[in-house]
């Protein structure tokens, strides 16, 4: 069975839940205590500097924990997660399965729907917006990462951990565990969150501030909830547009991974639905909750479809912004502006039929992989720290300069 996007079907279509206005409205005044103390006890070490370095230096996922980080944050990371029960490694492998079959499809999803749908969410957007304090390539950089954010966790083990016996750990470690990729990925994006809220806090001009009575707390954990659930069902609903369908167990165990994100992202077990029904019931509500038109959206949306066009090949750059609005629908790409290609949207609405029977799309995508992948493992970006594991960039054909 096919689903619609949140944003296709009607405003007032939102089904009750279990979680009332007050408690999402209180959600939003959350952010998260536990790293915020941590990023707080670096930034009274080194002030905005020190944030600044330790988030490029968690940018790169694959990277060692800095060794120059205040003793209790080291002793953070290291520490074995505490898992709560939701989190099924029977459903995570399945969940793993998917993306080794479909890994190159479900990143186009993913960044052609799922990322710019966030965007409708005005302190998201906001938040996505004013992260250029870091770099002003922020977003280029983000839209990158995300990528191999993704592969972090869906590669196989990526958020397992590994218990090991006192002869296999190093000298002076006290940890008896080895953490998978996708865990410490998770976990370095919480702390950079952590680094954001408080250079958000510091701004005073208004075109940099945070208007906390407005937004709620920067990445507050509403927003937190919105993008996972957002992340996991806008690719789950893309895929289903571009002609590959999961079973019911199979959006279960995709589910079981967002969730398990979550959880190691932060977000209160308070917000984690149950299952899929419930799951998608919370995304309707959040959407029509936070989606509003703002200039940041509109503006991240004209960077996005950039950038997409500069990873299509030659004779193709018209097909992202267009594929964007297809799997968006109407609602959402006109409410951030995303372009209209007439011609290039009929081809797209004239074949859609033959993708499900035929899976055409698939087959386009992983045709486009190596331009998309070649340009990951060689654009400027690149060049500070690997965007793709070797192993994924040789995967398709490419390989580094």
């Amino acid at each position: 069975m096919a689903y619609s996007l949140v944003s296709e079907t009607p405003p007032d279509a939102v089904r009750p839940t279990r979680w009332s206005t007050e408690t999402l409205d209180r959600m939003r005044r959350i952010a998260d205590p536990e790293t915020d103390e941590l990023a707080q006890e670096l930034f009274a070490l080194g002030g905005p500097p020190a944030l600044t370095r330790m988030t490029r230096q968690l940018e790169n996922w694959e990277a060692p924990i800095p060794a120059e980080l205040p003793a209790r944050m080291r002793d953070w990371f290291a520490t074995p997660v505490n898992y709560p029960a939701f989190v099924d490694f029977d459903r995570l492998r399945v969940a793993e399965d998917l993306f080794v079959d479909y890994g190159p499809v479900s990143t186009v999803a993913l960044l052609s729907c799922a990322v710019p749908h966030f965007f409708t969410n005005a302190a998201g957007a906001r938040s996505f917006y004013l992260a250029k304090i870091f770099s002003p390539d922020s977003l280029r950089n983000r839209m990158l990462e995300i990528t191999q954010f993704v592969i972090s966790f869906t590669q196989r083990g990526g958020l397992a951990q590994t218990w090991l016996s006192p002869a296999q750990r190093a000298a002076g470690d006290l940890h008896a565990v080895r953490k998978g990729p996708g865990v410490v990925t998770v976990q370095k994006l919480r702390m950079i969150h952590s680094a954001i809220r408080i250079m958000l806090s510091l701004s005073r001009s208004e075109e940099t501030s945070w208007d906390t009575a407005k937004l709620g707390a920067p990445i507050n954990q509403e927003d937190t909830c919105e993008a996972v659930l957002c992340f996991c069902f806008c690719t789950i609903d893309a895929l289903a547009k571009l002609g590959i369908e999961q079973t019911p167990e199979q959006q279960e165990a995709t589910l079981c991974a967002w969730k398990t994100v979550g959880h190691l992202l932060g977000m209160c077990d308070e917000l984690q639905p149950a299952n899929v029904e419930e799951g998608r019931a919370l995304h309707k509500q959040l959407f029509e909750r936070s989606s509003v038109e703002t200039m940041e959206g509109k503006v991240l949306i004209k960077e996005v479809c950039h950038i997409m066009r500069c990873m299509a090949p030659p004779g193709m750059k018209a097909v992202p912004p267009s594929l964007m609005r297809y799997l968006m629908g109407d609602r959402v790409a006109n409410q951030l502006d995303v372009p209209r290609h007439r011609t290039t949207m009929r081809v797209i609405n004239a074949t859609s039929g033959l993708w499900a029977g035929h899976h055409v799309f698939p087959r386009m995508a992983k045709l486009m992989c190596p331009w998309v992948v070649q340009w990951m493992a060689t654009c400027d970006a690149s060049r500070a720290h690997r965007l793709l594991p070797d192993d994924v960039a040789a995967r398709f054909g490419s390989s580094r300069a």
